[in-house]
């Protein structure tokens, strides 16, 4: 398994407790593998959802994973040219959860996106 792509990046265990969004819904584009315990891994930049492919094979077995494209990245909505901010990109995550009706997740990401790991976890723990 390539479990030493996975040192480097942060995972923790999220709550997922409803927040109002501050991003107007957006397409996502999204794949998923597996069953178990949800585990969402986010992108760093300026890559999309596919740099988590040999994880999102070798992990599956043991987990329903889940990776993104952020806005303005890969297939996801466009953004409009103005600086998305990592609390959108978190409030992306929620709503890709919230659609797929996932209250538990494990949220990790590389470089930028253990920055939006961490808005996510941090958006929770404000509440």
């Amino acid at each position: 398994m390539h479990f030493k792509k996975l040192i480097s990046i942060l995972i923790f265990q999220v709550f997922l407790i409803p927040v109002t969004l501050a991003q107007p819904t957006k397409f996502i584009s999204y794949q998923e593998k597996g069953n178990g315990t949800p585990l969402v891994l986010i992108h760093a930049f300026p890559t999309g959802k596919h740099l988590w492919d040999p994880q999102l094979n070798a992990l599956s077995a043991r987990f329903h994973v889940i990776t993104l494209d952020l806005w303005g990245f890969g297939e996801s909505a466009s953004t409009d040219g103005d600086t998305v901010g990592m609390d959108k990109y978190a409030d992306e995550v929620k709503q890709l959860l919230d659609q797929l009706h996932i209250q538990k997740a494990i949220i990790g990401g590389e470089s930028m996106g253990g920055y939006v790991a961490l808005e996510v976890l941090k958006n929770i723990l404000l509440l």
